[in-house]
């Protein structure tokens, strides 16, 4: 009886982990950050509470640097309604190639360098220019792919600036933020790695200590 108690136990111990894991997959969505051309990293989250629009390029990028006054353009309408970023998410790209960029095509909007790959690799982006929207909780809205006119970008944010629209949505294909599932950010999430080792720990602690089950009559 004292065997089939301790695996009880043990199993209840974990079940309450996993529980209290997927209760903390909360707050701001989006992870990670960019680093800015002087070197400064700045996190997502500093962005909570506004909408967020990213636009994935590249400075070799003809398509990139044709969309820049489209975007000079929303920024300028839409620039008091939401933060905008444009992130070179490709190892090519370093602070001399961005400042340079940033010389030839002037930006009053962030600009800095996808860390590690990291948002780029998250949102499997690959070509450039992509152009992400995101909601005040960093939740993924819309991706819009390759030379994209003001007026189809302004329409899709508009509709969720005013509340109209308020589901992910994609132009064309599904994004891999899209086939993101609960399940990979359970995994990510740190309270259930710290979770999950505590887990661990226990069950070969109970393991090890535990001693033969005494048969009573």
């Amino acid at each position: 009886m004292r065997h089939y108690r301790l695996i009880a136990s043990e199993s209840l111990i974990l079940i309450f982990l996993i529980l209290f894991s997927i209760n903390n997959v909360n707050g701001y969505e989006l992870q990670g950050g960019f680093e800015k051309i002087n070197g400064d990293l700045i996190s997502f989250n500093n962005f909570q509470g506004t909408f967020l629009f990213i636009e994935a390029m590249w400075t070799e990028c003809h398509w990139c640097q044709e969309e820049h006054p489209i975007l000079n353009e929303l920024y300028n309408s839409h620039g008091s309604s939401m933060v905008m970023i444009s992130l070179a998410i490709y190892s090519s790209d370093n602070a001399n190639t961005l400042s340079e960029y940033g010389k030839e095509y002037p930006t009053a909007w962030h600009i800095g360098l996808d860390v590690n790959q990291a948002f780029k690799n998250t949102f499997n982006i690959e070509s450039t220019p992509q152009m992400l929207l995101f909601d005040r909780e960093g939740n993924y809205l819309y991706n819009w792919r390759g030379y994209t006119e003001y007026s189809k970008m302004q329409v899709v944010i508009d509709s969720y600036l005013s509340g109209e629209v308020t589901t992910p949505q994609t132009d064309g294909e599904k994004s891999g933020a899209e086939q993101q599932s609960i399940i990979g950010d359970i995994f990510r999430n740190p309270a259930f790695q710290v979770g999950l080792i505590i887990s661990i720990a226990l069950l070969v602690y109970f393991q090890m200590t535990k001693k033969s089950p005494i048969e009573t009559t």
